[in-house]
């Protein structure tokens, strides 16, 4: 017999589930103030739902401009400690019955993954294509076809009803194979219910530019079918799980009543791939069909089949046979944040100099946003493109340590590792490494230390041997009791263009 799922409410579960919810929140002013009286809080959620008394809080309405306006409601702490609570014990009992191929939203998936099938799926159509005769000038890449189809409005459309009949359905086939007991199946669809019957849009408080709502479309804000329980509000957990398990009898009518074997799905955008450009043809007009007749969905636009040989452009990569490249948006992001940052860093001009001002909370936004970019790049052929942006933008060699450019994860050089340095004299030589002709001014306590450039013979050209002063400050203490010491200020020689 397989092992019973019990997930009954305990303040143990909860507590694990406020564990989770908290994981790179805890600087958010509402996890903060939850955290104030977390006890209490956590009883009282407990008290709620053994009760059944549980409803959820006011949701947070704000609209976030990129890639596109979009409205978000997120739910209160306090519910988003309920939703870690319920959709690892729903994940249990659905994911046996998801198919292989849907990379949204579950553990041991994601974007990285969708993309690195798709290009196993290319190989393996390729392989079958080699047995069969290929017209002349054309390679074997140019007889694959893939088909890429999107769903419209698809958040906002979803049908809370259809949706929980689905989930009730499930827990009935669990509570027959024992998988769940029915008095905590019954738990899970009562919760289910609360959760989907709740209009997140009544008493919402709006957060931000009230003026950003005119760029989202009237059709794709929350509620703009009132009174029709349809639409659930992106930027919850349970919303990304629901979406998974209403587009579940689509993704089995794809894989079983269409037989198409290369199949791949990311919340509503999804690419099926094939021999024939016909086959692909047919599948998309049955699956029109079915949307409209089963999910009451419909396509955003009607694709048409492409060769793979053009490149496909999905989940922020334009993935072709052999290699991928990133997409030029997500390029275009990133210039546009390095462009911000250096507004705020950098002052002066080329004829007096430039000057960077290294403020902390800055560096580390710097730093997390590079982390994030460079660990998205690490996936594809994008050795030239790191090159080009360090040399579009200078001023960062200055604060990165170059060796690691080409690597995964970047590290920022504005101050020692902690196990590199034993003492005053350790910091010294680490700045001076690093700014050989530079003049250092470093603080001691209540006086600033006057480290003369370590080489003033000329050196080869450089951004770090143009640096002519560097300003370096104590910012608390390392482990051990050693004052922690970071670059505060660069100053550039004038003449040197670094933006």
């Amino acid at each position: 017999m397989e092992t019973v799922i019990t997930p009954t409410i305990t303040f143990a579960g909860l507590y694990q589930a406020y564990r989770d919810c908290r994981k790179r929140k805890r600087g958010t002013a509402n996890a903060q103030r939850y955290d104030m009286h977390l006890l209490d809080n956590l009883f009282q959620t407990e008290a709620a739902l053994q009760s059944r008394s549980y409803s959820p809080s006011r949701s947070i309405r704000f609209v976030v401009k990129k890639p596109k306006a979009r409205e978000i409601h997120a739910a209160d702490f306090q519910d988003r400690v309920v939703h870690h609570w319920l959709v690892p014990r729903l994940e249990r009992l659905f994911e046996p019955v998801f198919i292989h191929d849907v990379y949204s939203n579950r553990k041991g998936k994601g974007t990285h993954k969708a993309v690195a099938r798709i290009q196993s799926f290319i190989h393996s159509l390729a392989a079958a294509a080699r047995e069969s005769d290929i017209p002349a000038g054309r390679t074997v890449y140019d007889t694959i076809w893939y088909l890429q189809l999107d769903i419209a409005n698809f958040f906002n459309r979803i049908d809370c009803p259809m949706l929980f009949r689905l989930i009730q359905q499930r827990l009935r086939k669990a509570i027959r194979q024992q998988k769940v007991m029915p008095a905590e199946a019954d738990t899970l669809r009562w919760l289910c219910h609360v959760l989907l019957k709740h209009d997140t849009t009544v008493n919402a408080r709006y957060r931000g530019d009230p003026r950003l709502l005119d760029r989202v479309p009237e059709h794709k804000q929350l509620g703009s079918l009132g009174g029709t329980k349809k639409g659930l509000p992106i930027g919850n957990l349970t919303s990304q799980f629901f979406a998974n398990v209403y587009m579940n009898p689509l993704d089995q009518f794809v894989k079983h009543e269409l037989k198409c074997r290369y199949y791949v799905r990311y919340v509503d955008d999804f690419i099926l791939l094939a021999n024939s450009q016909q086959q692909l043809i047919a599948w998309r007009e049955q699956i029109i069909q079915f949307l409209q007749s089963h999910l009451q969905l419909a396509l955003k636009v009607r694709t048409e089949p492409h060769p793979v040989s053009q490149g496909i452009d999905f989940l922020g990569y334009i993935t072709h046979p052999h290699y991928r490249l990133v997409r030029r948006r997500v390029v275009g992001n990133l210039r546009e944040k390095l462009q911000r940052y250096q507004r705020q860093l950098i002052q002066g001009n080329l004829r007096d100099g430039y000057r960077l001002t290294l403020n902390e909370p800055l560096l580390e936004s710097l730093g997390g946003t590079l982390a994030s970019y460079w660990g998205h790049f690490h996936h594809a052929n994008s050795y030239h493109l790191r090159q080009q942006l360090i040399r579009e933008f200078a001023w960062l060699s200055l604060l990165l340590d170059t060796q690691t450019i080409n690597h995964q994860t970047l590290r920022l050089n504005w101050q020692p590792l902690p196990g590199n340095v034993t003492g005053y004299r350790s910091q010294l030589r680490y700045f001076q490494r690093q700014f050989p002709t530079a003049t250092l001014q470093v603080q001691r306590g209540m006086e600033l230390d006057v480290i003369p450039a370590k080489i003033t013979t000329p050196l080869p050209p450089c951004l770090h041997h143009q640096v002519e002063r560097v300003i370096v400050r104590e910012a608390g203490f390392l482990r051990g009791g050693l004052k922690r010491r970071r670059i505060y200020r660069l100053f550039i020689k004038p003449g040197v263009e670094i933006c």
